[in-house]
């Protein structure tokens, strides 16, 4: 019953460091700024270029999501060259820049995409690591448990053999 003990304590210890060292990196974690990031993006490309006299050409209604979906399918800023031809037609539309601008413009929006995705796999990889990491903590935490467990169990069975050889 004593090892028992032991090894339900050595859990509970365990338990309350591995739930302290998921909290720590948590916390050292950056949290994402927008759920969506695709979205930033798709206004990055359709906003204008601060002019307020420009107001650039009304688009349909429908355009902003056509540029979101193609924004949302390309995640790393690889775009198709269909794609990228007419995010350069719109942009020259919408927003009064020339073609050489607006492809710029998309040029510079890609970048930004693809750091941020190296960025997402960067948080990955480190999501990865701690949790290879809790997994080896875990599972070394219950064979120390076990082996405590073991150690105290065969203690008191010595203990237990003495007392009953001396008549007690």
């Amino acid at each position: 019953m004593h090892g028992l003990a032991v090894w339900a304590l050595v859990v509970i210890l365990g338990t309350a460091l591995t739930s302290d060292m998921v909290m720590t990196s948590k916390s050292k974690m950056e949290p994402t700024r927008n759920p969506e990031p695709h979205i930033r993006f798709s206004e990055w490309l359709l906003r204008g270029d601060g002019d307020i006299k420009d107001t650039g050409a009304q688009i349909d209604e429908s355009t902003p999501r056509v540029v979101d979906h193609i924004v949302a399918m390309s995640p790393s800023g690889d775009f198709k060259d269909r794609d990228r031809d007419y995010l350069v037609n719109v942009l020259s539309a919408r927003t009064s820049l020339s073609p050489p601008d607006a492809e710029r413009r998309i040029a510079e929006v890609a970048v930004e995409m693809k750091a941020d995705a190296e960025k997402e796999r960067e948080r990955a990889d480190r999501a990865r690591k701690v949790g290879v990491i809790l997994a080896f903590f875990t599972a070394s935490t219950l064979a120390i448990g076990a082996a405590t467990c073991w150690a105290a169990a065969k203690r008191g069975a010595a203990h237990q053999d003495e007392c009953n050889h001396a008549g007690l």
